[in-house]
């Protein structure tokens, strides 16, 4: 891995400063993997050589990193506290406002949320990948509210960016356009958005998890759910051996709800469970309720009210 031979040539050079660069970047690269674990213990290095040698801006970058990773892991509070911490470091950070935006859509603070995705796309100085990132998940966020046309649109910007970029995110914008095609009542355009984006994420070497939670909607859209659920079982099965909890408790979700649409309400009932007590941990309460109410349906229909 490029990253990690960049750590060793750094140790090498002993410049503490490009360690901590090298760090983050092994940090990312293990992230993207879904090595969650290993990345924390990279990222916890970058801190402990960040104070030592009293590297402001390198901590405060690390303190992002690692918000990250607690978010992905399902530790909301851990995640907001870093933020807060790294934003005493940092001034008018890009991307810690663009990563910041996320942990509070996924807190269901989706005004805050999109106010801070505007600013930074609104800022002249945002980096390609800042600016491509931001765009992308605002088009989520406006697409969840119905505002397709403006979605597509940004995920135009969103594409032009990643093509710069490179494989890895070309892969994850098609990704996002198949889900807001399909939310938009374009099932079958999406479905086939879908099954590019499956290529494109296997060629860039990305494991499939976040994708097939996705997929499914578009699946059973389009009546295929015993392939809809098998992919959200499937997903389930990637993350938790992994504690990716936030994607997890998605998963389980869509497994609770698939299997209340194929009749088998005692699955339904086991994995809505499951995914409630995940998205109450993590104070998710909107996603929490949902799932309840998938719970509650599915005992109806079992006569077990």
């Amino acid at each position: 891995m490029f990253a990690a031979a960049l750590v060793r040539e750094a140790r090498s050079a002993g410049d503490p400063e490009a360690l901590c660069h090298a760090l983050r970047a092994l940090a990312w690269a293990q992230r993207l993997r879904q090595e969650h674990q290993q990345a924390m213990r990279t990222v916890s290095e970058l801190l402990r050589v960040a104070r030592r040698f009293g590297l402001r801006q390198r901590l405060g970058d690390g303190l992002v990193t690692r918000a990250v990773i607690h978010q992905e892991l399902g530790r909301l509070d851990a995640a907001l506290r870093d933020f807060d911490r790294a934003a005493e470091l940092l001034t008018d950070d890009l991307e810690l406002t663009s990563q910041r935006a996320v942990l509070y859509a996924n807190l269901g603070r989706i005004k805050e949320a999109k106010e801070l995705h505007r600013r930074v796309l609104q800022s002249a100085s945002a980096p390609l990948a800042i600016r491509t990132k931001t765009a992308n998940n605002l088009a989520l966020l406006l697409a969840m509210e119905g505002r397709f046309d403006a979605s597509l649109q940004l995920f135009d910007e969103a594409g032009r960016g990643a093509r710069q970029m490179g494989p890895l995110a070309v892969a994850m914008v098609a990704e996002g356009r198949a889900w807001v095609t399909v939310q938009a009542g374009r099932i079958t355009e999406g479905v086939a958005l879908f099954e590019a984006a499956e290529h494109l994420w296997i060629d860039a070497g990305m494991p499939l998890g976040e994708l097939y939670v996705e997929y499914c909607d578009a699946l059973a859209d389009l009546r295929l759910v015993p392939e809809a659920l098998e992919r959200a079982e499937r997903a389930a099965t990637l993350f938790d051996p992994l504690g990716i909890d936030l994607m997890g408790a998605e998963a389980m979700l869509q497994v609770a709800r698939l299997a209340l649409l194929s009749g088998d309400y005692p699955k339904s009932v086991d994995a809505a469970t499951s995914a409630t007590a995940r998205f109450r941990r993590q104070r998710r309460l909107t996603w929490a309720a949902r799932t309840e109410l998938t719970a509650v349906e599915a005992r109806l229909r079992a006569e077990r009210p």
